[in-house]
């Protein structure tokens, strides 16, 4: 498929009918409405194709839109600072998206907090690492292995066949999961080959 193909179809897909969207947005209360069964079929894959190691790590990410949503954010750390944020689930060691969850907005005019919560099945005490800063084990091993996610953007980079410039949201997020799709691929097919083609 040529450039300008791909092109054309991302600026005419379409994934629900717009005439009823707001009524049924009103009604479910799901800002995600229009690509939600998209989004989820994308997830479901996800974790039925690929079984994680030992360290995950849960990050946000920011799929780059200047358009219309109610969901768009300004984030001034992340170099297109519009988009849409999203948090991932990926392996520390290969980047794989495990899973995903599109941020809609703030719930009930409360502030977000940013925290790290560290979570291990494998330490279970106050064990000091033996280095010269002399942090926790379960600090240094959360150091070593925090770049799942951005691993993932920087695989899924090669992806990218042009400017994500279309002014919808669900276009937007979908392209997003076709560039991660692509990297996810990938790699299950080196992993395991054949099994992609299932």
């Amino acid at each position: 498929m040529s450039r300008s193909r791909f092109q054309l179809l991302c600026a005419i897909l379409k994934f629900d009918d717009k005439i009823t969207r707001y009524t049924r947005i009103e009604d479910s209360g799901d800002k995600l409405l229009a690509i939600r069964e998209v989004s989820d079929i994308f997830v479901k894959a996800c974790i039925q194709n690929y079984s994680p190691k030992e360290n995950l790590t849960v990050d946000k990410r920011l799929a780059v839109f200047r358009g219309k949503s109610p969901f768009r954010i300004y984030m001034k750390s992340k170099l297109g600072r519009y988009g849409i944020k999203i948090w991932m689930c990926s392996d520390s060691e290969n980047g794989y998206v495990c899973n995903i969850q599109v941020y809609t907005g703030v719930r009930n005019n409360q502030c977000e907090i940013n925290q790290v919560v560290l979570l291990s099945t494998q330490y279970h005490d106050a064990t000091i690492h033996e280095d010269e800063d002399r942090k926790l084990e379960i600090i240094h091993n959360y150091n070593e292995s925090k770049g799942g996610v951005d691993l993932g953007d920087m695989m899924a980079s090669e992806y990218y066949l042009c400017a994500n410039d279309n002014p919808r949201a669900p276009a937007s997020l979908y392209r997003n999961n076709c560039y991660r799709s692509t990297q996810c691929i990938h790699y299950v097919e080196r992993e395991q080959p054949g099994l992609a083609q299932k």
